[in-house]
């Protein structure tokens, strides 16, 4: 009975040596240089709110989600930037570069005990947040055409396939890259006035200009006219005095919605051409004041093949104009092509005839 009991303790003990020998062994495995890359599925991509990105070159980014509003917020600390809302599919593009990457090369010692030397003295750290917990954590660097990051105790190269030839520049670009190109979303059924004001017209009265405006649906006019015309009615005030205009004027109004700038660099200004200020029946009301954008006259193509030129001798841009954008006491300064602002920017010649004011009121 004795001995039975003392092998079974002997058996017992090699068994709990075995688990732990099993046990080392999985942790070297995992740490000894054969990885899981340190991917986050969809779904934690999904509950992140937060990203925390502290750069090399001393900026501090701060991304904050907004559930109600499907927006990110961006606010910049190190620059004098406002916070301002980012572009939502250019964050998504990011946060997705953490699902589709993974490691390229694990270093030597020698390597590696370089890499983390430079990641402590000239690199910058992330962190992914969903709450208050840390979905993914990490130090980076980048080396010459490597991303290179610590994690944990450990550094690796990591490669990805999700826009394999721009991704690392997300940690590198100017922040003002982060900004939403949105300008304006307005919903036709929101809009209560378009006034536009041409600068210079070349003729006199101004007939170009003009103040579109929806009639509110309890007035009596409006109530006449709406026998005519489908509601919402639009009253056109222009030199010429002021109508009603047929129901599919209408289709103007949507020029307002998902409406873009683009990125650009520095433009020079040039002349204004004419003011659009457009009000909603929230009360909210933007101005966009167009300016011509001054370019070489020559252009840098010719300049680049040798062509000699005056660089300071300046032209019109055919395709983009300057426009200085004004929400309450906030001003800022974007450019625009014309293909978008021409949608917006009509003449009141370009509205069909529709039934003069006069012959149901006086409508102001």
């Amino acid at each position: 009975m004795f001995v039975k009991k003392t092998w079974k303790k002997i058996l017992g003990f090699v068994a709990v040596i075995v688990l732990v020998m099993m046990v080392l062994s999985a942790v070297r495995h995992r740490y000894g240089g054969r990885v899981r890359d340190p991917v986050l599925d969809s779904a934690q991509i999904a509950r992140i709110d937060r990203i925390v990105m502290e750069r090399p070159d001393g900026l501090k980014l701060l991304f904050d989600k907004k559930d109600a509003d499907r927006k990110w917020m961006l606010d910049v600390q190190g620059m004098d930037v406002p916070v301002a809302e980012a572009d939502y599919f250019k964050v998504l593009d990011f946060l997705y570069v953490f699902n589709f990457w993974e490691i390229a090369w694990i270093p030597d010692e020698d390597e590696e005990r370089a890499w983390k030397d430079l990641i402590r003295k000239q690199g910058g750290s992330l962190k992914l947040k969903a709450g208050a917990r840390n979905l993914l954590k990490f130090k980076f660097a980048c080396q010459d055409d490597l991303f290179l990051i610590m994690l944990g105790s450990h550094c690796y190269a990591m490669t990805s396939i999700w826009k394999p030839s721009t991704w690392m520049g997300f940690f590198t670009e100017d922040p003002k890259q982060w900004k939403s190109c949105l300008l304006l979303d307005f919903s036709p059924s929101d809009i209560r006035f378009v006034d536009l004001r041409y600068a210079f017209s070349g003729t006199s009265p101004d007939t170009l200009s003009y103040r579109l405006e929806v009639a509110a649906s309890d007035s009596s006019a409006a109530g006449e006219v709406g026998e005519m015309f489908k509601a919402p009615v639009l009253l056109l005030h222009t030199a010429a005095g002021s109508r009603f205009l047929p129901e599919d004027a209408n289709r103007y109004l949507s020029s307002f919605s998902q409406v873009y700038f683009t990125v650009g660099g520095e433009a020079r200004m040039g002349k204004l051409l004419y003011t659009l200020t457009i009000g909603s029946k929230k009360d909210e009301v933007v101005c966009l004041s167009v300016f011509e954008k001054q370019v070489p006259a020559v252009s840098e193509f010719f300049f680049d093949s040798g062509v000699s030129g005056d660089r300071n001798v300046l032209r019109p841009d055919l395709f983009q104009a300057v426009v200085v954008v004004s929400r309450g006491v906030q001003t800022d300064t974007v450019q625009m092509p014309f293909v978008v602002l021409d949608k917006m920017a009509r003449t009141a010649s370009d509205f069909a005839e529709g039934l003069p004011a006069s012959v149901i009121g006086n409508a102001k």
